[in-house]
């Protein structure tokens, strides 16, 4: 009898540690620990691929993450660095009046861009960048405005927005002209409707 009882007792321990380890047969071969590392690795580079990709773009204009202590800060200076080069690239007539209100407009449409990506507040970004550009008397006209395009499907932010995302995806020179023409053509349209 007492064989009998150790085959069992035996059967009993090997019963408990499979139920412990119910996947201790595939583990032999590691394929489902595995598995699970590459899923979570996988998740991990899709989600932060599109940070590394706002990243890379201020990187182009010498903008680094590390020097700012949130990330809406951190996309309001890219936004506002975004729009300085852009000027820059701008016919001289329209850097010397500059119309705010449409650099509102450009801030609103990039911050909301860079923020989406970055998985951060549009809101704290975009008042955030506006306060910063020294805009204290129209920020509540641009966000009204800007927010009353945005309900009408606006072809004005959604040309800016294609450009922003074109420049952000491939920050080349090329694709900062097309904003910064775009840019130069609402401005003499903005011109055109005021006179």
């Amino acid at each position: 009898m007492l064989p009998v009882l150790r085959a069992s007792t035996r059967a009993n321990d090997a019963n408990k540690a499979f139920q412990q380890r119910p996947t201790a047969m595939w583990d032999i071969f590691g394929r489902s620990r595995k598995e699970r590392v590459y899923a979570a690795l996988a998740k991990a580079a899709s989600e932060g691929e599109k940070k590394a990709q706002v990243r890379r773009s201020f990187a182009v204009l010498d903008i680094s993450e590390e020097n700012f202590s949130s990330a809406s800060e951190y996309i309001s200076t890219g936004s506002i660095k975004l729009l300085s080069e852009i000027k820059k690239l701008t016919p001289k007539n329209h850097q010397n009046n500059p119309d705010r209100w449409l650099d509102g407009i450009h801030l609103m449409v990039f911050t909301n861009h860079f923020s989406y990506l970055m998985e951060t507040s549009f809101e704290v970004s975009s008042t955030h960048a506006l306060v910063s550009y020294r805009m204290d008397e129209e920020v509540r006209a641009v966000i009204e405005s800007y927010n009353q395009m945005a309900q009408e499907d606006s072809k004005v932010l959604l040309a800016i927005g294609r450009s922003c995302a074109k420049w952000c995806n491939e920050p080349s020179a090329i694709n900062l002209n097309n904003l910064a023409e775009l840019f130069t053509m609402l401005s003499e349209q903005s011109v055109d409707t005021k006179n």
